[in-house]
């Protein structure tokens, strides 16, 4: 799917947009509720996420939040006690494996963010909680405004990471780092996050969406075909063994040798100009 400078508000729930310099963005949209995700949230944000995948013209998403936060994780309207039905919410007329069940959704979200070819920066302003903070995790770049707060928190409301934070937290700030963010629920501010590993870069506010935009853009720029397999073995990377790293990397590089991106970077960089890639 190709587009150009396409936009969806969907009130109360996501805004989604790709613009001419293959940069896609992913708005959470409930400033009320610190962009907390509802049922409706989930089902947008597949939907999204799969176009943002599969739309040529993207070449790198932001996963953003409205009104100076990030997102505070599942609304607590649809959990134990709350007014409203979600995902989240048991009925004891019914079993635990049908409750289990439901999580497949927030996984397949999880996952697709995690394994797309594309990067996906998670631009952090406010709030980062819960399934708010495994979502900033999945995304292969962090970066946060300086006031910015993070918070595994499921501990503090009697629950456990469900939507993978378990695995995710650790392979970004380490065992120990994690275990307590998990076991104690408290709150890891800006500087802390920054230094743990947890952030790429953190930025004042008054620069903050432009620097995003700026590291957004600087990726969208790069050649399409490297950038797709740099992401994928990065990922793999983190779960096989050094030789089938290496063996893979020899059959991604006689890809990228072989391409006509490559041939056309030479040529500028012997020209002294910019290289326009076309990803072949």
């Amino acid at each position: 799917m190709r587009s150009k400078n396409k936009t969806n508000k969907n009130e109360d729930v996501l805004i989604y947009s790709d613009n001419n310099n293959g940069v896609g963005i992913i708005q959470f949209n409930r400033p009320s509720k610190l962009n907390a995700l509802r049922n409706k949230t989930l089902d947008f944000l597949e939907k999204y996420i799969t176009e943002m995948n599969e739309n040529d013209s993207v070449k790198v998403i932001i996963i953003k939040g409205s009104g100076g936060s990030f997102c505070s994780g599942v609304d607590i309207d649809e959990l134990a006690g709350g007014v409203s039905k979600g995902p989240h919410k048991w009925s004891k007329d019914e079993s635990v494996d049908e409750l289990r069940r439901r999580f497949s959704q927030s996984h397949r979200i999880i996952s697709m963010i995690y394994r797309s070819e594309k990067p996906y920066i998670a631009a952090i302003e406010g709030v980062a909680v819960g399934a708010g903070l495994d979502i900033a995790c999945a995304c292969d770049i962090r970066v946060s405004s300086e006031d910015a707060k993070f918070r595994s928190a499921y501990i503090k409301i009697g629950l456990f990471p469900g939507y993978g934070g378990i695995w995710l937290y650790q392979r970004l700030i380490g065992y120990g780092k994690a275990s307590e963010l998990v076991f104690t629920g408290r709150w890891m501010y800006a500087k802390e996050a920054l230094n743990s590993g947890l952030l790429n870069y953190t930025f004042s506010k008054d620069d903050f969406q432009k620097k995003i935009m700026e590291l957004a853009t600087d990726i969208s720029q790069s050649a399409p075909i490297a950038l797709r397999l740099s992401k994928i073995l990065m990922r793999d990377a983190n779960t096989i063994d050094l030789e089938p790293s290496l063996r893979m990397a020899s059959i991604a590089e006689s890809i990228t040798l072989s391409s006509e991106d490559h041939e056309e970077a030479m040529q500028a960089l012997r020209q002294g100009r910019d290289p326009i890639f076309k990803g072949i």
